[in-house]
């Protein structure tokens, strides 16, 4: 995985309410956040209308070989606000809770494994956390 990167985030999408309102009931500050319909800058910072609302929470990129310390560590922070996460889904029912996993693969690099542990799975179950890995 050396000169690989790996971006790790947790992922709100899809709520009918504020992103003000999500950051008080998760009692987190978001990296990244926006409202339905705000307009918003792309990366080459072109305006764009936001389609469905996100708050995102985001870890620093790193490039630590083993992706599950990614995950856990994210979990670990999510796992002391068990309560709020089951808030969040009582007062936004359909939205979507994922934990993102976003790997870049360096040419001539080897590809990494994962291996989550069963005790970390529960809790993504127990919360109807979905997983997503990317690998680019």
């Amino acid at each position: 995985m050396k000169n690989s990167t790996v971006k790790t985030y947790f992922l709100v999408a899809d709520f009918s309410i504020s992103t003000d309102e999500v950051s008080k009931i998760l009692c987190l500050k978001p990296s990244d956040c926006a409202n339905k319909a705000e307009i918003k800058n792309n990366q080459i910072g072109e305006p764009f209308k936001v389609i469905n609302s996100y708050w995102e929470l985001s870890l620093s990129t790193d490039t630590d070989p083993d992706l599950e310390n990614y995950i856990i560590n994210l979990i670990d922070i999510l796992k002391e606000r068990s309560s709020n996460i089951n808030n969040l889904q009582k007062i936004a029912p359909n939205s979507e809770l994922n934990i993102m996993l976003n790997v870049t693969i360096k040419p001539n690099c080897s590809f990494p494994g994962l291996l989550l542990s069963p005790k970390h799975m529960k809790f993504l179950v127990e919360h109807n956390i979905n997983l997503v890995i990317d690998f680019m």
